[in-house]
C-alpha cells in the first residue's frame, strides 16, 4: 500500500474500531526534501530507541527553521511517520517543506511504556535538545525551534513551551529527566498546539485519569507550570474544533486565557463545526494557517 492510500473507512464508522494493525506500507519520501530517517535522539536500557526523522528542503542553501512535529493518539497509540488517517498522509509534512522550513517528526513513550507518565514530556524535549546538537549537519538554525502537536501532541507541545529550560515549575517534579543529550537547550520559539489537553485535572472522567489525584493531575498539566510572569514565553497559536468531544474546546479557551493573564502571546482559533483531529472542518486550509503562522513566528 502507498501511504497516500492509507485512510479511514467511508463511511466512518461509530463507533471507531480498535485498530489492531496496519497494513505494509511501501518505502516513500518527502518530496522536495532531504530526509534522515529513524535518528536515535534518546538510547534507554532496556528499551527501544527513541527515534526521530528529519525531513529539510532539498533547495535549502543555508540553515532554515525546524518544526518538531509531535503525533496524537491519546498517549496510547500513533507513530512519527505519519498523521492521522482522518487526513491525507504526507500533505502536512509536504506543506511544512514547501514552506521552506524543515520538519522533524518524534516518537515519545506511550502510556504502557511510561513508567510515571510523564517521560513523554521529558522525550519530547531531549529530541528538542537532539536536534540542535546535531543543528550543523542537518542544516537546521537552532535558534528558530517550532514545534506543532495534536491532541496527545498539543499537550506535549504546550508542555515544551511553557517549560522552556526549566526543569520544572513544580518543586519536586523532574520534567528533565537524562535522556538522551543534555549539554544543549530544549526551549522552543513558537508553539502550534492542536486541541490538546492542558488541565488533565478537570478530565477526571477520563480513562486516562483513573487512580490519580487531583493534584497529581494538576502537576501533570501544561497550564499549572505557566510562570507568574511569562512574556518571555514563545508564543503560541491553539486551534480547537468547537464540537470536539474528545477533548473540550475549553481545554484551549482556558489554557489560553491563563497565557495572556500571565503576559504571554497566545492566539486561539476556533473551528465551528469540527470535532477532534477536525472531522467536520477542511483541515488543509488550517494546516496553512498554521504553516503561516510558524513561518512568519520564526522569520
Amino acid at each position: 500500500m502507498r501511504i497516500d492510500d492509507l485512510h479511514v473507512p467511508v463511511p466512518y464508522p461509530e463507533p471507531w474500531p480498535q485498530i489492531r494493525w496496519y497494513p505494509p506500507v511501501e518505502p516513500y519520501s518527502i518530496d522536495g526534501a532531504r530526509s534522515w530517517w529513524g535518528a536515535p535522539y534518546a538510547v534507554l536500557s532496556g528499551y527501544r530507541e527513541l527515534q526521530v526523522d528529519v525531513h529539510v528542503p532539498a533547495a535549502a542553501t543555508g540553515s532554515v527553521p525546524v518544526i518538531v512535529w509531535v503525533h496524537g493518539g491519546g498517549f496510547e497509540l500513533g507513530t512519527r511517520w505519519r498523521t492521522p488517517l482522518e487526513w491525507p498522509q504526507r500533505v502536512l509534512f509536504g506543506k511544512i517543506i514547501a514552506a521552506g522550513m524543515a520538519v522533524a517528526t518524534v516518537d515519545y513513550r506511550l502510556r504502557a511504556e511510561d513508567s510515571d507518565a510523564l517521560g513523554c514530556v521529558r522525550d519530547v524535549r531531549a529530541a528538542i535538545r537532539y536536534l540542535r546538537h546535531y543543528a550543523e549537519q542537518f542544516g537546521i538554525d537552532p535558534s528558530r525551534v517550532g514545534i506543532w502537536g495534536e491532541s496527545a501532541g498539543g499537550y506535549l507541545a504546550a508542555f515544551a513551551g511553557v517549560l522552556c529550560d526549566e526543569r520544572s515549575r513544580i518543586p519536586g517534579l523532574d520534567l528533565i529527566g537524562d535522556e538522551g543529550v543534555m549539554d544543549e537547550s530544549s526551549a522552543v520559539q513558537a508553539v502550534a498546539d492542536w486541541y490538546g489537553v492542558h488541565d488533565a485535572s478537570t478530565m477526571a472522567d477520563d480513562q486516562a485519569a483513573e487512580g490519580l489525584s487531583h493534584e497529581v493531575l494538576w502537576a501533570g498539566s501544561p497550564i499549572a507550570h505557566i510562570p507568574a510572569y511569562a512574556a518571555d514565553l514563545p508564543p503560541f497559536l491553539l486551534m480547537h474544533g468547537l464540537a470536539d468531544n474528545t477533548v473540550p474546546f475549553e481545554q484551549s479557551d482556558r489554557f489560553h486565557a491563563a497565557l495572556v493573564e500571565a503576559g504571554a502571546t497566545s492566539t486561539l482559533v476556533a473551528i465551528p463545526g469540527a470535532d477532534h483531529v477536525f472531522v467536520g472542518a477542511d483541515q488543509l486550509p488550517l494546516m496553512d494557517q498554521t504553516v503561516a503562522w510558524l513561518k512568519e513566528t520564526l522569520s
